[in-house]
């Protein structure tokens, strides 16, 4: 009787241990001055940044430093973020801070992914959120293709609803949410505003003109062709005379005034702050990459 009394406390203590919420915790590593921990297509020139950047393994893709997430959580909500990985070849990264470390919530962020070995493919894209609980403010750095699919549109939404979850202090709704609406758009695809967009080989979007310039030559000789056809159709209307005074009178002369009305361009390289008049806001981080994204207090 006893010893089933014993079974039934500690099946009874497993339980509870399973159930009580206990705080994530984040493996860090070292970097040296022989061995800085990061990717070859990004400049070590920055070397204070890159010392304050956490070096972590890349695959856990969860790193709450802030403590803010439970381990059982993190677990539903890394399954979450493999699928969306394994569906949308783009990375996702999340990432809770507790202090000021240095610079802006977005400056960390595009550190922190750039000095890691995140992003899929040689332009390394994906997506990182970082909330930052010291200085209350939220953070989306994309990289790579999820630059074409997250412009500016689709990022203010998405900080709206963190914005939301984050003031009621629902973390783990926070991060499921924007797991959901990164979902939500990988699926829809490039973002309407950046359909005339690529990424090149260096990380760098670039808009392309709907009209190459091979298509402004040829509309120009048609405007061209047309031009002197209509003035050697007036040429043949004038009559024969053998006076001067008749072929005054037959010619009609009119004053004409050419206006200047359409502009063409062929592409234009994003790789410094722009305005998002083309989609995607771009910025450069300490590192040289590029990044697109945007912050908000909560």
């Amino acid at each position: 009787m006893r010893k089933i009394f014993y079974i039934i406390i500690i099946n009874i203590l497993l339980l509870s241990a399973f159930a009580l919420k206990v705080d994530a915790s984040t493996n860090t590593y070292t970097r040296t001055e022989s061995n800085l921990r990061v990717p070859n297509d990004v400049s070590t020139n920055n070397k204070a940044n890159i010392y304050r950047t956490p070096s972590v393994d890349e695959d856990e893709k969860i790193y709450d430093f802030a403590k803010i997430i439970s381990d059982y959580d993190e677990k539903l909500l890394f399954e979450k973020i493999e699928e969306f990985i394994d569906e949308y070849d783009m990375d996702m990264v999340v990432v809770t801070i507790n202090k000021s470390e240095f610079g802006t919530a977005m400056s960390y962020a595009d550190d922190f992914y750039d000095y890691n070995y995140f992003g899929k493919n040689k332009t390394r894209d994906g997506l990182l959120l970082l909330i930052d609980m010291y200085k209350r403010e939220v953070a989306i750095s994309t990289s790579g293709h999820a630059i074409l699919v997250y412009d500016d549109n689709r990022i203010d939404r998405m900080l709206d609803y963190l914005e939301t979850d984050l003031g009621y202090g629902t973390y783990y709704d926070a991060v499921d949410t924007f797991i959901e609406n990164a979902t939500k758009y990988a699926k829809k695809g490039i973002a309407p505003s950046n359909k005339n967009a690529y990424i090149d080989e260096n990380g760098d979007i670039v808009y392309v003109s709907p009209f190459p310039w091979f298509m402004i030559i040829v509309i120009s000789i048609i405007i061209t062709v047309v031009t002197i056809s209509i003035l050697l159709s007036r040429h043949k209307q004038i009559k024969k005379s053998s006076t001067a005074k008749y072929y005054l009178k037959s010619i009609n002369i009119t004053n004409r005034e050419d206006k200047f009305i359409t502009t063409f361009t062929t592409s234009t390289i994003i790789s410094s702050s722009s305005s998002g008049s083309h989609g995607s806001s771009t910025h450069r981080s300490s590192s040289g990459r590029s990044h697109g994204g945007g912050s908000r207090r909560f």
